[in-house]
């Protein structure tokens, strides 16, 4: 068809200007479906291929160095460092004793010793037992707020638990508050710690820099773990079959039906969390909690961390450990 030398530019044009809308259209249609977030946390992928690595016997806590991931045996009565890319083992820390819950200072792994009521600090440069540190009976829950190591003290099934601010040179305790009964998971939020206090059904608020209780709140039947997404606490109540969602001020923000819903790690997107009962890793939506994948995981999955890339679920009846 032959075109108007007058009419050309009009027509091809339209043409241009229809052509590019439609590319423009698919475009903002494809840019729809990216993830930005998961893109920027390498999980821009559907795949969610799952390798298992041994580990000892009874592997308990598990935690990320920005390298390698640390995971104590309890009956092993030691700490492995495995590398991330791989799953090698680097190395193997003897602790001489039953091994607990594990955290990161960003220079040394600390470990709870539950019988002995010892924290050990290990180098995570060369595994090398710098101390252990003696605590009053029943210590269970740790974590780090950037400046302190926190430990939780269970005083016995009746009694209001503590949790202790602990120097990372000294290893000294030297800041304490009493929370509820049986505070057995912490997770802090930049200012101030969250205490998971599973007989009381609660979880206790605490400032970091004083350890002042700014309140407790009520959430689901035997509480048992906990996660900060950047906003919002999650809580997960095995007993209740739940995860309990708080603000900042300890009000209720959702709550979503969970089966037995052990361990939890966000991912910077989603919420990753462990059931027990049924031995899988389920994936959550982190903006509404909906469920976006249930995944095979071995025997009695007790705890989780995330790599950055990748989530480990430490199993504990397997004696390995789980990475997706």
């Amino acid at each position: 068809m032959l075109i108007s030398p007058v009419l050309a530019p009009r027509v091809l044009g339209k043409i241009a200007l229809v052509g590019l809308a439609s590319w423009l259209g698919l475009c903002a249609s494809a840019r729809a479906q990216i993830n930005f977030d998961q893109a920027a946390t390498l999980r821009w992928y559907a795949d969610n291929a799952i390798t298992s690595f041994p580990i000892g016997n009874s592997p308990a806590g598990i935690a990320f160095d920005g390298a390698c991931m640390w995971v104590a045996s309890r009956n092993d009565l030691n700490v492995t460092k495995i590398h991330v890319n791989d799953g090698t083992i680097e190395r193997v820390t003897d602790l001489g004793t039953h091994a607990g819950n594990v955290a990161f200072d960003g220079f040394n792994i600390w470990v709870v010793l539950p019988d002995t009521n010892q924290l050990a600090k290990v180098s995570a440069a060369d595994g090398v037992v710098v101390g252990k540190f003696q605590f009053p009976p029943g210590i269970k829950g740790i974590a780090y707020d950037g400046t302190r190591i926190w430990v939780s003290e269970d005083r016995s099934l009746s009694q209001p638990g503590a949790v202790w601010s602990v120097d990372v040179t000294t290893g000294r305790a030297f800041n304490g508050a009493d929370v509820g009964v049986n505070p057995v998971a912490m997770a802090y939020d930049g200012a101030n710690l969250w205490v998971v206090n599973q007989d009381s059904n609660t979880v206790t608020k605490v400032r970091g820099w004083d350890a002042t209780v700014l309140g407790t709140f009520a959430v689901g039947t035997s509480p048992s773990a906990i996660a900060f997404d950047g906003t919002t606490m999650w809580v997960t109540s095995q007993g209740g079959n739940s995860i309990t969602r708080l603000n900042l001020n300890g009000g209720k923000v959702a709550g979503y039906k969970v089966s037995s819903p052990t361990a939890i790690a966000f991912d910077g997107v989603d919420m990753w969390v462990t059931s027990s009962t049924s031995n899988t890793l389920m994936k959550l939506n982190g903006r509404d909690g909906k469920l976006r994948g249930t995944f095979p995981a071995g025997s009695a999955p007790s705890a989780i961390a995330f790599d950055g890339a990748n989530i480990w679920v430490v199993n504990g009846n397997s004696g390995t450990v789980s990475k997706m």
